[in-house]
């Protein structure tokens, strides 16, 4: 049995996929990774938009609340920005 990937390395190739803008490689690749950790991934864009008068301090939008941060390679509820 082989060991889990690195969630940082995961992280660079998901991020190089996305800014050469391939989406058929990086769908390829997603497969190929939920396949091999036998685990759910995914790549999203968020978009806030605030609503009633709701003011969003800078640096609010640097993330979203859900599944690990792979910046760092360790399990947290924040997974940052690709840009």
């Amino acid at each position: 049995m082989r060991p889990p990937a690195n969630p940082a390395q995961l992280r660079g190739s998901a991020e190089a996929l996305h800014n050469a803008g391939d989406e058929q490689a990086l769908a390829r690749w997603l497969e190929t990774v939920q396949q091999q950790e036998n685990t759910w991934a995914g790549v999203v864009r968020t978009q806030l938009t605030p609503l009633g008068g709701t003011v969003v301090p800078a640096g609010y939008d640097d993330g979203i609340a859900l599944g690990r941060d792979l910046s760092h390679g360790r399990s947290t509820s924040t997974l940052p920005k690709i840009r």
